[in-house]
């Protein structure tokens, strides 16, 4: 692992659930810790639906191991731009013990103009 490929400065976060105004459960995010990560967008797809576009990035983020030793496919990573990049996968490089692969999704939907 090149460390000058980590220049994407990110949140790494998990749900929590809390109690709303009325008693009902509601999905709430947490940051557990921060970390440099390298991310590069692998494929996308825009459809329209509903009268909106729905736009589907996949992205493979690489990071140091010890970062993300707890992280599962609850989590989401928010970038420094605001983007929300849910995690869909782990896997762990082989080759370097010290980087772990992951796979991320990110699902953006825009009103038709």
């Amino acid at each position: 692992m090149n460390t000058g490929d980590l220049r994407h400065f990110v949140h790494l976060q998990r749900p929590i659930e809390t109690e709303g105004s009325e008693g009902d459960t509601e999905r709430d995010w947490i940051t557990v810790r921060t970390a440099w990560i390298g991310l590069r967008a692998l494929s996308g797809s825009e459809f329209w639906q509903a009268s909106a576009v729905q736009a589907n990035v996949q992205y493979r983020a690489i990071c140091r191991a010890p970062d993300v030793e707890d992280l599962d496919t609850s989590w989401r990573i928010k970038t420094e731009d605001g983007r929300i990049l849910n995690v869909m996968g782990k896997l762990h490089d082989d080759r370097d013990r010290a980087a772990t692969v992951l796979m991320l999704g990110e699902n953006t939907t825009d009103p038709k103009p």
